[in-house]
């Protein structure tokens, strides 16, 4: 036998405007699921989206989010990219590692649209996911750069040094640890990777990348350099 439950008056009222609240809270863009706690689909205004898992209204768990063009799948922590993922830049590399805060920690793989492979160290920093240090010795050369400057290096481990730029003087550059006379920069991407020394007395720039292509003992100094100071130059 079924059992009735009878409302007074005041008790569907409530329950009515209940009803009518949480319907009017819900985020329009949450298109399916719950989108608080639990599975949901949030798609914003410009195709954007998020598909996974939420808690208190967070990202949590695994998930998949589409950004900028840039497709992530993996996991989710404190509403940002946390843990084990894969990252698919929209001009073709993608990164898989670990990540924090939003940006590659640790180990990982980035392949760019080349085909140019980098495995090693990565750090997070800005939001940006930066190679610290690379497993490959050809690759040395690339430390602290991040995977979007990473995806414009050729496949081709030689340097083309007809496209270094000399960098602009006041920019940070490296004191020698065995010259005092002499101090050094890689330039990234923007200077075309070059490595580049600066007598400190009389002020000249010499292109060390250049004369490494025909000087053997400069290059073991840049090979130095490359060891030394991965991850620490700036521009």
């Amino acid at each position: 036998m079924k059992k009735i439950i009878k409302l007074t008056e005041s008790q569907l009222t409530n329950i009515v405007r209940r009803v009518i609240s949480e319907s009017n809270t819900k985020d329009p863009n949450c298109k399916k699921g719950d989108c608080k706690n639990g599975y949901g689909e949030y798609y914003e205004n410009n195709n954007d989206y998020y598909k996974g898992y939420y808690k208190n209204g967070e990202k949590d768990g695994y998930g998949e989010q589409k950004r900028s063009g840039n497709l992530y799948k993996g996991n989710f922590k404190n509403d940002d990219k946390n843990g084990y993922g894969t990252l698919k830049l929209n001009t073709g590399g993608v990164f898989k590692g670990n990540f924090k805060s939003g940006a590659g920690e640790g180990y990982g793989v980035f392949t760019n649209r080349y085909g140019r492979v980098f495995k090693g160290s990565w750090i997070s920093a800005a939001n940006f996911t930066i190679l610290k240090v690379a497993s490959e010795p050809e690759n040395k050369q690339y430390g602290n750069m991040n995977i979007y400057d990473l995806e414009n290096v050729k496949k081709s481990s030689n340097l083309d040094t007809k496209k270094c730029v000399q960098p602009p003087s006041d920019i940070i550059w490296i004191k020698s640890k065995t010259d005092k006379n002499y101090e050094y920069i890689n330039g990234g991407q923007e200077f075309g990777f070059c490595w580049w020394t600066r007598n400190i007395t009389n002020g000249k720039v010499f292109n060390l990348s250049e004369l490494a292509k025909t000087n053997p003992k400069i290059q073991q100094s840049i090979n130095t350099l490359n060891k030394e100071y991965l991850g620490k130059y700036s521009i």
